[in-house]
């Protein structure tokens, strides 16, 4: 009996230890990573891009990246990790140390749309990844080549009805340009053959040379082409004009439904990236967008908050939407 009340004492103390032991563990831990929140940054900062060079997205990722370097005082690169509508690349953000040394800058379409057309899933959207900073949105076109290509809506359609293919370039499966060209075949009646590329860069010299006969994508990936008259917009995949290209027909004027697409760019890390973080990134982003410093590659863009709590809540809104179109 004594030899039972004995052990019983000494299961007690060691158990107390233990737990002992792991709450100064864990409050270590706590330490360590507020330490670390503290002093960020002090490495590489990698930004992830989900598509590859060349797009507009891409270009202004280097910018904004560019003026970070100076700002932040670490480097920074930008790698691009293209395939899966984006989803790869977002993917292997929502797999990475919550450090802050590892983010992504991407269009929405590859976050709230891309993985809900895999099965299963790489990721979830709203779980997995945290909101760091909203930088701007913008309106998808519908372009065609000058020389042989459509003119105009009106021919598009015709050529539909008289039996005739037509082919539609978009930067993946299962993102914005994706989802344009199945609301604009539903709409009309088309079952437009889509031709996937990796970034708007692609898409845009496959409208050029006659690769393909349409595509979606913001002004921004195709000015030159638009500046030298070889590619002609057809039509803005929303119910307002454009403030840059007034003359471009809306879904209003064809009696189209509009197709509730609000395509942004935002900066996300893994989940659970310390709020000290958040903070620090949310700022310095913010102080590029309101200096002007990538304006010039803008276009008709809308800036943005530049919030977590704005991009957290767009976000949230886009996987409920997209669910649906899925």
């Amino acid at each position: 009996m004594k030899l039972e009340t004995t052990a019983k004492q000494s299961a007690g103390t060691a158990s107390r230890r233990t737990v002992l032991a792991g709450a100064l563990g864990s409050a270590a831990l706590v330490g360590m990573k507020d330490a670390a929140a503290q002093a960020y940054p002090s490495k590489l900062i990698t930004i992830v891009m989900p598509y590859a060079a060349g797009g507009s997205t891409d270009v202004i990722a280097r910018a904004i990246a560019d003026k970070l370097r100076t700002s932040l005082g670490v480097p920074l690169i930008v790698e691009n990790k293209p395939g899966g509508g984006g989803a790869i690349g977002s993917a292997f953000v929502a797999r990475a140390e919550p450090n802050g040394y590892t983010l992504l800058l991407t269009p929405s379409g590859a976050i709230a749309i891309a993985p809900l057309a895999m099965k299963p899933s790489p990721f979830d959207a709203v779980k997995d990844f945290t909101p760091v900073a909203a930088l701007h949105k913008y309106q998808l076109f519908l372009y065609a080549r000058s020389g042989g290509g459509y003119k105009s809506m009106e021919e598009l359609i015709a050529a539909h009805k008289a039996g005739k293919s037509i082919s539609m370039a978009i930067t993946g499966v299962g993102n914005s340009t994706h989802y344009c060209a199945y609301w604009l075949g539903k709409e009309l009646g088309i079952d437009f053959v889509n031709v996937p590329y990796s970034s708007g860069s692609q898409v845009a010299m496959s409208i050029v040379k006659g690769e393909v006969d349409v595509g979606f994508l913001p002004s921004a990936d195709l000015r030159p082409q638009i500046n030298s008259g070889a590619v002609r917009m057809l039509l803005v995949a929303s119910k307002n004009p454009s403030a840059a290209f007034p003359d471009v027909p809306t879904v209003s004027k064809w009696g189209l439904k509009e197709p509730e697409i609000d395509v942004w760019i935002a900066l996300f890390g893994p989940r659970g990236l310390p709020d000290e973080i958040v903070a620090r990134l949310s700022a310095a982003v913010s102080d590029v967008y309101r200096s002007g410093a990538v304006d010039r590659y803008l276009e008709s863009s809308e800036k943005m908050s530049g919030t977590p709590t704005e991009l957290a809540q767009v976000l949230a809104s886009d996987v409920v939407k997209y669910r649906r179109f899925v």
